[in-house]
Order: structure tokens, then C-alpha cells, then sequence
């Protein structure tokens, strides 16, 4: 029993290596019972009660509240890249560097924390998106891949801030996703200015295209990284990868039903005219 006790703890180790412990004091990260209550919340209402007290109601048009939520995303995450970069991070430098940068002082590792603490509130933030839709009587678009992407986002930037190792090389999948998200939410402002704006939405596939090229670039850049040998902490590595993984074999599948298969039957159906 106790050599299993000790080989559990350094399996442990080995996955999550070390962390600020200050980090515990933050707001939401004493522990997982928090975010935990949080997302259970979420989950019942967008599954449970919002569809059955919007049952019998007018769906709210929410169209000035989607537009300030809107803006807001998108300056926040502008605010989350300014943060990460206007200091000097070897995001992309350790791709052509012969050698990683391992060393790391606290206040860099603290800076860092910071940074993915911003995410994940965002992350938090995003799952507002299902809560409108709801509100809205749009649960047609509460798909499973909607419902897991909100949720196991909020999971793993937690996760990650609370027990892996952080260095730089976690900023790259930091910055490509909140630039998505700047050119995402920018597409629901304009949806959300009313019916006139409607045909200024013809690039809405692309965004999807520009998700499934996020996650697969995810992926190269941590095969590369890994082949480097730099020091990016096991807990990141299997998370960062199972996740873009994840989500790239769930993006190309919502991509193929949703355009694919309709630009097909347009096709056949020109060919008949």
C-alpha cells in the first residue's frame, strides 16, 4: 500500500512538476469546488430550466445586450494578447532557436499564471454564448459540440492554471485562440446590428476553417516543441494535445455536415436546373 501511495505521488510529480502555491489564493482556484459548482450551474440551466421556462415565453431579441457582450469579448481578448506580448516571450522563438528557454525566474512564472488566469475567466465569459442562445429559443444550436467546447475549455484552463508547469510555449495556442475568438465575436456584433447586416455574413464558414487550422497548427507546434526537447510540463503536453485533438476531429465533422453537405446538394441541385 505504501509503495503504491509513494509511486502515485511521483507520478504526480512527474505530470505537474512544480507550482506557485500562491496561485491557491487567487479567486476561484482554492479549489475545484468553485468551478465546479460553477459549471454544474451552467449545465443544468442551459439543458434543464432555461428550455423549460422558456417554454411557454416569447424568445428575448437581447439584440443591445449581445452587442455590448460582444464588444466586450472582443477588446478583452485583445487585452489578453497585449498582455501576453508586450513582454518578451519565446512563443515563436523557441521554434528556431537550437535550444528551449528552460530557465525561468518566479516572477516570469507568476507573470505567466496571470495570464492564463485572465483565460480562463474568459472562458468563463464565453459560456454566456449558451446562455442567449437559450434565452433566445435557439436550443437547436446547444449541439454536444457547442455544450463540450464551452465547458471543457473552462475544465482545462483551470486545470492547467492549477497544476501544470506554465512556460511560453503554452501562449501559442493562448494567442492563435484569441485571435479567433477577435475575428468570432466580431462576426456576432455584426449579426447581432440586425437583419440589414445579414449579407456582410457570407464568411462564416471560414471561421470554422480558421478553427480547425488553429487546432491542427496547436498540434505541429507541440510535436515540434517536443521533438526540441524543450521543458514544457507533461500535465500541458496531454492536455494542449488531447484538446486540440479533440476539437479538431469535432470542428471538421460540424464543417462537413453544416457546409460541405449543403454545398454538395447546391451543386447537384444547379446540375439538375
Amino acid at each position: 500500500m505504501e509503495k503504491m501511495e509513494n509511486s502515485l505521488t511521483n507520478l504526480v510529480t512527474i505530470i505537474y512538476k512544480s507550482r506557485d502555491s500562491r496561485l491557491d489564493e487567487w479567486p476561484l482556484m482554492s479549489s475545484p469546488a468553485p468551478i465546479s459548482i460553477l459549471l454544474f450551474t451552467y449545465l443544468t440551466f442551459i439543458l434543464f430550466i432555461g428550455p423549460l421556462l422558456m417554454e411557454n415565453r416569447k424568445a428575448f431579441a437581447l439584440r443591445r445586450i449581445l452587442q455590448v457582450y460582444n464588444i466586450i469579448q472582443i477588446f478583452f481578448n485583445i487585452f489578453m494578447i497585449v498582455s501576453l506580448t508586450y513582454r518578451k516571450v519565446y512563443i515563436i522563438g523557441n521554434l528556431f532557436s537550437s535550444s528551449c528557454k528552460v530557465e525561468r525566474t518566479n516572477d516570469e512564472i507568476l507573470y505567466l499564471s496571470e495570464c492564463a488566469w485572465y483565460y480562463m475567466i474568459n472562458k468563463i465569459l464565453d459560456l454566456l454564448d449558451t446562455i442567449f442562445i437559450v434565452l433566445r429559443k435557439k436550443q437547436s444550436q446547444v449541439t454536444f459540440l457547442h455544450v463540450y467546447h464551452h465547458t471543457i475549455m473552462v475544465v482545462s484552463a483551470w486545470s492547467l492554471l492549477k497544476y501544470a508547469d506554465l512556460s511560453e510555449e503554452f501562449g501559442f495556442g493562448y494567442v492563435l485562440n484569441n485571435g479567433i475568438h477577435i475575428l468570432m465575436y466580431f462576426y456576432y456584433l455584426v449579426a447581432a446590428m440586425g437583419p440589414q447586416y445579414q449579407r456582410y455574413l457570407w464568411w462564416k464558414k471560414y471561421i470554422t476553417k480558421m478553427q480547425m487550422g488553429q487546432f491542427a497548427l496547436v498540434l505541429l507546434y507541440m510535436a515540434i516543441i517536443a521533438m526540441k526537447g524543450c521543458g514544457v510540463s507533461l500535465a500541458m503536453k496531454m492536455g494542449i494535445i488531447l484538446n486540440a485533438s479533440v476539437f479538431l476531429l469535432l470542428f471538421t465533422n460540424f464543417y462537413r455536415k453544416a457546409y460541405t453537405k449543403k454545398d454538395d446538394s447546391t451543386e447537384k441541385s444547379n446540375k439538375l436546373n
